[in-house]
């Protein structure tokens, strides 16, 4: 019995002291999310607009592994000649990580075909705008929160295509992205046609919520899709409306927000592993203006 034990104990040891395997290094991701980006092109670029090529340039020090575009990438129609002339100088380099979802600016273009024609198959089907994807041991849903052009109420379509690819869906932490934050402080505010996506998404025990819309970087605790705090079984939402176009002051702090900048532009950064996150919000100059971390349940 006694050689038993200290041959386990030997081997516990040898397991404690062994490296991180790569397998487990490779699963952690490095993903940057920003939203509301690129002015037209020829709009003079100010300390309080038209930074797109600043954040671009953070973004390319960031490294990041995938790019989520929180709509609203080209100002102000979402023109296709624009998205040539404007967002593609800014973050063309991008178009092999990028993973965008529209905003109600791409929509100014009738059928958003100015998106749809210049971020092509990234963009999913453009009758629908939604898709979903892997990040390392993450699985991530994009939603198209147009609602007047691509229904997303309860009994919708691409509700129903959301639980069915959530049921399916092995992984055990979830992120989505979409345009319009069920929750915010800015002027927009909180968004009530959110509820079916968040509801769906808190009864498949996801973590994150990415958003734009409105142009400030808002972190929440989790909570409910009636805003209710539910530390132990809400989702978390953030609001990253700060990728170039311009700033938005907020009047207040809304409920169960927990870090709002606004007067930064800047990025999301998430470091994305199997079974938990961090995450940081980094202005265009770089500095860290907020950060935190949480575990999948």
């Amino acid at each position: 019995m006694r050689f038993r034990l200290a041959l386990l104990a030997a081997l516990m040891a040898a397991v404690t002291a062994f490296p991180q395997s790569s397998a487990a290094r490779d699963a952690t991701k490095t993903v940057v999310a920003l939203g509301d980006v690129a002015c037209a092109p020829g709009e003079a670029v100010t300390d309080t607009r038209c930074r797109q090529d600043q954040v671009a340039a953070l973004t390319r020090s960031l490294a990041p592994e995938q790019l989520w575009l929180a709509g609203d990438l080209q100002y102000s129609i979402g023109a296709g000649e624009a998205f040539s002339g404007s967002f593609d100088s800014a973050f063309g380099e991008f178009r092999s990580i990028w993973r965008p979802v529209p905003g109600n600016h791409e929509y100014y273009t009738p059928g958003a075909t100015g998106y749809y024609g210049y971020f092509g198959r990234s963009a999913g089907d453009p009758r629908r705008g939604y898709y979903s994807f892997d990040a390392g041991a993450w699985h991530v849903v994009a939603l198209n929160s147009n609602c007047d052009d691509v229904p997303c109420g309860y009994g919708s379509a691409q509700l129903r295509w959301l639980a069915r690819d959530l049921k399916a869906n092995p992984n055990r932490c979830v992120a989505a992205i979409w345009h319009h934050p069920r929750y915010s402080s800015g002027k927009h505010g909180d968004d009530p046609r959110m509820r079916p996506f968040w509801r769906t998404l808190v009864k498949a025990r996801a973590e994150l919520a990415i958003t734009g819309h409105d142009h400030h970087f808002e972190a929440f605790l989790p909570q409910d899709e009636n805003g209710v705090l539910r530390p132990r079984s809400g989702l978390r939402q953030f609001v990253i409306g700060t990728g170039g176009r311009s700033l938005y002051s907020t009047p207040g702090s809304a409920n169960n927000s927990q870090a709002l900048v606004q007067d930064h532009f800047g990025a999301l950064v998430l470091k994305l592993r199997p079974g938990d996150w961090s995450w940081r919000f980094a202005s265009e100059s770089g500095l860290t203006l907020a950060s935190g971390d949480g575990r999948c349940r």
